[in-house]
């Protein structure tokens, strides 16, 4: 029984690939939506003013840059990760739930001893500690994987 997503998705899925609104659900996340392109540009322009002043303020600026460049390139890597549509399927049993303070997250899970972030608006039905689910997971994107389809294993 699906418990999360719908049977097209879960059925693309399957074949170990994110479904095009899977992807698209993911794509509209706040941290995808920021440019990486910009960030990388000002976070290389920061660091190089920051490298020749000699100062405290030079520090500052020089540390601020190379947190741009960081999140840029991470940014990068995610959309890359995305766009190659990845999808790893395995089975574990519901350990825990906990309610995620991020709205484009329904819940924590820990399943078969991992953390996953399950995205919000895929489904109703309840979930029940101690069952047996096959989880669909996009990794890469987000630091625990993001649950895109779960399913009765």
């Amino acid at each position: 029984m699906i418990v999360r997503g719908n049977p097209e998705d879960l059925q693309i899925n399957r074949g170990g690939h994110v479904s095009p609104n899977q992807s698209a659900l993911i794509g509209r996340l706040t941290p995808f939506r920021l440019p990486v392109l910009p960030s990388i540009l000002v976070g290389v322009l920061l660091v190089g003013y920051g490298l020749t002043r000699r100062d405290s303020a030079g520090w500052f600026v020089l540390a601020l840059g190379v947190v741009l460049l960081a999140s840029g390139w991470s940014r990068h890597r995610q959309r890359t990760t995305l766009q190659v549509g990845a999808v790893h399927s395995f089975i574990g049993v519901l350990e825990r739930i906990r309610p995620s303070p991020l709205g484009m997250f329904e819940a924590e899970l820990t399943l078969g001893g991992r953390s996953y972030v399950v995205l919000s608006n895929l489904g109703t039905q309840p979930l029940n500690i101690g069952t047996r689910y096959r989880s669909f997971v996009v990794r890469g994107v987000a630091r625990m994987g993001i649950i895109v389809g779960m399913e009765e294993a």
